[in-house]
């Protein structure tokens, strides 16, 4: 009878001490952050349309022109947001989006700049889609880009 209060015992302890099985999960800031490579780029206004298929390519299929948007996980609901154009030859400059909140919308998640809507990621695809009218001079611009982990 004491052994099988024993073996009885050890097996409630063993059963009471094994490791959770339950995966933690991630916060939007983590599932957002990462390097994207830009594959589309589209600055339209009244007078200049700037729209380009990244990687942009020249003559003999060589690489003039790639980029990246660069989420950094700044908070759990937070990313600070960069754009960098790359062209061989031409110094790299970014371009900073700033930062940028992340709200849950189902699967994905929206992106907003104070309280705009600027566009969707989902930890793979992240797009923004910024539009904006110039109150001096009345001008619409509107800002797309779209890039792939």
């Amino acid at each position: 009878m004491k052994a099988l209060l024993f073996v009885a015992t050890c097996l409630l302890l063993i059963t009471a001490c094994s490791k959770s099985s339950v995966t933690p999960t991630p916060d939007a800031g983590s599932v957002v952050a990462g390097t994207y490579n830009l594959t589309y780029y589209d600055d339209d206004s009244a007078s200049v349309k700037s729209q380009y298929v990244f990687p942009v390519t020249g003559p003999n299929n060589t690489t003039i022109a790639t980029g990246t948007l660069v989420a950094r996980r700044d908070s759990a609901n937070v990313s600070y947001l960069t754009q960098m154009i790359i062209q061989p030859g031409y110094p790299t400059k970014p371009d900073v989006f700033g930062q940028i909140n992340l709200k849950a919308n189902g699967t994905s998640y929206d992106l907003y700049q104070y309280s705009q809507k600027i566009g969707t990621a989902d930890g793979t695809i992240l797009n923004i889609d910024v539009q904006y009218t110039d109150p001096q001079t009345g001008i619409a611009y509107r800002n797309i880009r779209t890039a792939k982990k």
